[in-house]
C-alpha cells in the first residue's frame, strides 16, 4: 500500500474465529429450527385444535390415517384373492352339480310308469309339433316321425328332437342339462317310431 521497504508482519486469527463463530450460529439456528418443528409437528398430531374448524379437520386426519394403516395391514394381493374366490364357486358349483346328479339319477330310477303316462298326457295336450330347438316339425307327413331323427319325452312333458337335445346338452356351460323350455332338470324317454304324437297312445 505505501511502497515502504522496511515493514513488520503478524499473523492475525480474527477473522477465522469470526467466520467459524457465524457458521456455529447458522448450524445451531438450523438445528433449533428442525427440533421446534418436529416437537410443533408431533403436538399438532397429538393435541387437537381448539378452532372447530381446525379441530374437524384434526380428527378427519386421525380417522385417514387409521384408515389407511388398516389397509397396509390387510393383503392388498387382490389377484390371489380373486382367483381364491373363484376356486371357492367352482368348487360350490362342483358340489352343486354332483348333488342334483345324484338326485337326478334317483328321481329317474324311481320314476314309474303313471308318471311317464301323466307327462305324456300333458305333451298331448300342449299339442306340440315342432322342435323347440330346431323349429322344424317333430313329425313328418310321411312317416310319422321326422326321417332320421328321433323324439324324446323329458319328464316335464316336452318334446325334442334326440339330436338337438343332445346337441343341446353338449354346449350346456354347468354340466347338468336343463330342459331349454322350463329350465327344469329332466329324464328323457324316447318316443316309438312310425307313430303320430296326437293321442295318448302313441308313446
Amino acid at each position: 500500500m505505501c511502497r515502504r521497504e522496511q515493514y513488520e508482519t503478524r499473523v492475525i486469527h480474527d477473522g477465522a474465529r469470526f467466520y467459524r463463530e457465524k457458521c456455529a450460529t447458522r448450524i445451531q439456528a438450523c438445528w433449533r429450527g428442525f427440533a421446534a418443528r418436529k416437537w410443533y409437528r408431533n403436538m399438532r398430531r397429538l393435541v387437537p385444535p381448539n378452532d372447530p374448524r381446525l379441530r374437524r379437520q384434526f380428527f378427519e386426519a386421525k380417522f385417514q390415517d387409521l384408515n389407511d394403516s388398516l389397509v397396509q395391514s390387510c393383503c392388498s394381493d387382490v389377484e390371489q384373492f380373486l382367483c381364491d374366490v373363484d376356486r371357492s364357486v367352482a368348487a360350490s358349483r362342483d358340489v352343486f352339480r354332483l348333488f342334483e346328479q345324484q338326485r337326478m339319477s334317483g328321481q329317474g330310477m324311481e320314476m314309474e310308469e303313471e308318471e311317464w303316462l301323466e307327462a305324456q298326457e300333458k305333451a298331448v295336450q300342449q299339442d306340440a309339433s315342432d322342435c323347440p330347438i330346431c323349429l322344424t316339425p317333430l313329425q313328418s307327413s310321411s312317416a310319422g316321425l321326422a326321417a332320421g331323427r328321433g323324439v324324446l319325452l323329458l319328464s316335464c312333458s316336452h318334446l325334442f328332437h334326440e339330436p338337438c337335445l343332445q346337441a343341446f346338452e353338449r354346449f350346456c356351460v354347468e354340466g347338468t342339462a336343463t330342459c331349454p323350455l322350463c329350465r327344469r332338470h329332466y329324464t328323457a324317454r324316447p318316443v316309438q317310431g312310425g307313430q303320430t304324437l296326437m293321442t295318448p297312445n302313441d308313446f
